[in-house]
């Protein structure tokens, strides 16, 4: 801040152009005076900051009954620092606050991420049986026309699409809901989407964790759950 160190025997001459005077001795009593500072300040035309970090004090409290003359100690500058500390820490607070929402919405969008795979894997695996199950009743009935054949692979896409509507949309809609990851796993479980030779749910503690950290899930949101999956 271009401040300059003045030897002591120049330093009211010297506050005829000083804006701000910074002042910490050892002395025992008071360096600067409000009659000894009173001439100074007469022939300036700007205010004067004398700020007293020194213990005993510097500055005579009276210099301040001189115009335009300011005068701070440590107890102010404490003061100070005391309240850009409170205000520091309600910002910090209320940043703490903003961060949690942006990175829950940013870990929401991530798990609605596996929605497109979910949905693709439940329309693949209905494809896989409507054909498998169309193969084995066209066997049976035999001697069908090419008309006839395209009206009942027609009629069996129809029921899957029909079946699988409902809950591919929903399961879209709460892709970027707190408990989409949980009916994301759970959809990708009921249609076996997962590799499970132990017949267990194995997402069991990962649906766990998002509903409510375990055992600690409230019954507010043991409730919302129930009415998403309609229960």
């Amino acid at each position: 801040f271009e401040g300059e160190a003045i030897a002591y025997d120049t330093l009211f001459e010297r506050m005829r152009e000083a804006d701000i005077v910074i002042s910490s001795t050892a002395a025992p009593g008071y360096v600067i005076t409000k009659p000894e500072l009173a001439p100074a300040v007469a022939r300036r035309r700007d205010p004067l900051f004398l700020i007293d970090i020194a213990l005993p004090r510097d500055v005579d409290p009276a210099c301040a009954d001189l115009g335009d003359v300011f005068v701070y100690d440590i107890d102010d500058l404490n003061g100070v620092v005391s309240a850009n500390l409170e205000e520091r820490m309600r910002e910090a607070e209320r940043a703490e606050v903003i961060i949690a929402e942006e990175m829950g919405a940013f870990e929401r969008w991530l798990e609605s991420l596996e929605v497109v795979p979910t949905v693709a894997g439940m329309r693949a695996k209905a494809e896989q049986v409507r054909s498998e199950e169309l193969e084995k009743a066209l066997k049976r009935l035999g001697g069908l026309s090419e008309k006839e054949l395209k009206t009942v692979d027609m009629l069996t896409q129809a029921i899957v699409n029909k079946m699988l509507h409902g809950p591919t949309q929903r399961l879209k809609q709460v892709g970027n809901d707190k408990y989409g990851i949980a009916y994301i796993e759970a959809a990708r479980y009921l249609y076996g989407l997962d590799t499970n030779p132990d017949g267990k749910n194995p997402h069991t503690g990962l649906i766990r964790s998002i509903l409510g950290r375990g055992e600690k899930t409230s019954t507010a949101e043991k409730t919302e759950m129930g009415d998403g999956l309609g229960c």
